[in-house]
């Protein structure tokens, strides 16, 4: 397979079959022929101190002379985590790293194996009791030496190429028959080691199983099975304003009726009844009603489907009074710790493509990263931030390349209104509507000019950005005439440094200015950016240039300095623990790990590009569907990875 193909889960290879037994096998050529395994295959041995691989082998005779390698996970680059296979004498060989640096732990048995026979073969490997051992038809094998590991589990960290039939340089092919082959990441007992090698599978447990390849006696090519467990993609956001209410609403509809039902409650406490409340909203519905009927609809759907007064859920969207949470309140004694945006000139960054940061600092709550993709004509679709029950964006990039915030930080407002479009919704319009920053500025003025925009008492701090490369500020209030903006000229653009010096960090970095030491600005200390619990969603974008609508790139930290989950705009679902909150309530209870979640980070900046480059190759080709599932596929094996990364990292 070519270069640019590694990496990429789970990619089909098509090759020459047998079916001994009745049962599926693959024949590798000895010189070409190979299936390359995504990253998280590898990160899945990551906090465990165990790993187990089974697998039933034969050997051509033109094998001989030389290493026929089975299965290679690396560590770092192509250096193997764990390697199984055969010695170029036909003694079969596990090996294992616990970290990178560490010098292999190789251990061979002392026996040699015929060609033209197959065998079943067993390697564990634990780290924490420094133990190897290798099973040959469910009997224990002879070993001379002991392993020495200087850590107690494995680490996440994965290299740059991992694979079935091949060492993960692509050299040492196996000539021969591979099939049944598992990976688990624990040890196997004995009893359970006989039970695979007399056939009876089902009465080995999966508890730990991390993947199965090889398995399948219908299809006649390999490919990975998707673990049981990996992450389920779903379209939540995606389709008709109907049918994304509807998903809407049954996904979180018991945090939407409490949500209605504080919301009444908070109004009584202001005298204002269940009528008084849509009497007052009336005015906005109809506007709202005339600019984006579909937000009526889906909030009609959503309540249908949350089992919501459906009228009262329409006033919530444009009421922001004393009934609104957060804080927006006209009267207040101070200004909450509110959002921080920075981006910097696209003719500085590495592959002129625009980058963009923000975190987000509000009330502590499930928040969610999703592709929203409304099918109707004349509606971009776009990657946000938001609450989990919210369909107002914190922070959101287009499908056109346009990407922005709004922070607090424009001019205090001096006429109090109640009743508007807060710059949450009107984030979401423009990302469904413009294509550029201009587009952006006139939608912008022309809430402002016809009193659509209510906002609270702070005013908003815009930042935008747009795939031409162009930087747009932009301030204004609910006062008429308040709007101000200015195009950015210079190196770097950033709302607010807390009495950090973010801004002297930004104009530091080196040129051409790299994806990684710019999002990593946001959790450096003395950048004051990170504002500790408030600071509830992190999300750094890349904009593709020549393929925005596919290949723009949006990391997802939940809260703002945890690990990233990456997303792309061509791809056509998004992981649940994303959608529903339930990464943002994992990350919430965990210490921070900077050190450890950036060298993570690396691994997955070099992964994505080798996806990138691969995508990029079918779209130049016409191959749109392809690479989109290619996408897909990428997006759901990263979450697992990352996911059982973090679930491991529980105190």
């Amino acid at each position: 397979m070519a270069r640019s193909a590694l990496l990429l889960a789970p990619i089909l290879v098509v090759l020459a079959l047998v079916l001994p037994c009745d049962s599926f096998a693959a024949r590798f050529d000895g010189s070409s022929t190979h299936i390359d395994l995504p990253p998280a295959v590898a990160a899945a041995l990551g906090n465990g101190p165990q790993a187990s691989v089974s697998v039933r082998a034969t050997l051509d005779e033109a094998s001989g002379g030389r290493r026929n390698e089975i299965l290679c996970l690396t560590i770092s680059q192509t250096y193997s985590k764990f390697v199984l296979g055969f010695l170029d004498d036909n003694r079969i060989r596990v090996g294992a790293r616990s970290r990178a640096g560490e010098d292999i732990q190789s251990i061979p048995t002392t026996a040699t194996w015929p060609t033209g026979e197959e065998f079943h073969i067993v390697g564990i490997v634990d780290v924490a009791a420094d133990k190897i051992a290798i099973y040959v038809n469910g009997e224990r094998q002879h070993t001379e030496v002991e392993p020495s590991f200087t850590e107690n589990t494995f680490t996440a960290e994965v290299g740059s190429r991992n694979t079935i039939g091949a060492s993960a340089y692509l050299r040492n092919h196996f000539h021969g028959e591979i099939r049944d082959l598992k990976l688990y990441g624990r040890a196997l007992s004995e009893d359970e080691i006989v039970a695979l090698h007399e056939g009876r599978d089902d009465e080995v447990s999966d508890t730990g199983l991390l993947g199965s390849w090889l398995t399948d006696r219908s299809e006649a090519a390999m490919h990975m099975d998707i673990r049981n467990d990996w992450p389920r993609m779903v379209r939540t956001l995606s389709g008709s304003p109907l049918e994304i209410g509807t998903a809407f609403g049954e996904l979180h509809r018991e945090t939407l009726q409490r949500g209605q039902q504080t919301w009444l409650e908070r109004g009584a406490a202001n005298d204002h009844s269940r009528e008084d409340l849509l009497e007052l909203v009336a005015p906005m519905v109809e506007v709202v009603q005339e600019i984006a009927p579909h937000w009526i609809e889906e909030a009609e759907a959503i309540a249908e489907a949350a089992d919501l007064d459906p009228e009262v859920y329409v006033a919530q969207l444009f009421y922001i009074g004393p009934t609104a949470a957060g804080g927006r309140e006209w009267f207040r004694p101070e200004e909450a710790d509110d959002c921080t945006s920075y981006t910097v000139s696209s003719s500085v960054t590495d592959g002129n493509a625009p980058i963009f940061h923000r975190t987000r600092d509000n009330r502590p709550d499930r928040q969610t990263g999703a592709i929203w993709d409304t099918h109707l004509p004349g509606i971009n679709r776009l990657m946000a931030v938001t609450y989990t029950t919210s369909r107002s964006i914190s922070v959101m990039v287009n499908e056109k390349g346009l990407v922005g915030s709004a922070d607090q930080g424009g001019p205090r407002s001096t006429i109090r209104k109640d009743v508007g479009i807060m710059n949450g919704l009107m984030k979401r319009y423009i990302g469904e509507h413009a294509s550029n920053c201009e587009e952006a500025l006139e939608i912008i003025r022309r809430f402002t000019d016809n009193g659509w925009y209510a906002g609270g008492r702070p005013g908003s701090r815009w930042t935008l950005a747009d795939r031409e490369g162009r930087i747009l500020d932009v301030s204004h209030n609910s006062d008429p005439g308040s709007l101000t903006y200015r195009w950015i000229e210079g190196k770097s653009h950033i709302t607010r440094t807390w009495e950090g010096n973010a801004d002297e960090m930004l104009e530091a970095l080196q040129e051409p200015v790299c994806f990684l030491e710019f999002r990593n600005i946001s959790r450096n200390p003395d950048a004051r950016i990170h504002r500790g619990r408030n600071s509830i969603a992190g999300l750094t974008v890349r904009v593709h240039p020549e393929f925005p609508e596919h290949l723009t790139r949006a990391w997802f930290s939940f809260p703002a300095v945890h690990l990233a989950f990456p997303l792309y705009m061509g791809g056509t679902a998004t992981p649940l623990s994303l959608v529903d909150g339930s990464l943002y309530e994992l990350c919430a209870e965990l210490p921070h790990d900077f050190e450890t979640w950036e060298v993570l980070e690396q691994h997955l900046h070099r992964n994505s590009l080798l996806m990138e480059a691969r995508a990029e190759e079918l779209l130049r080709e016409g191959r749109v569907d392809e690479a989109r599932s290619l996408i897909d596929d990428w997006t759901q094996s990263t979450a697992a990875a990352h996911l059982l990364f973090l679930q491991n990292s529980r105190p």
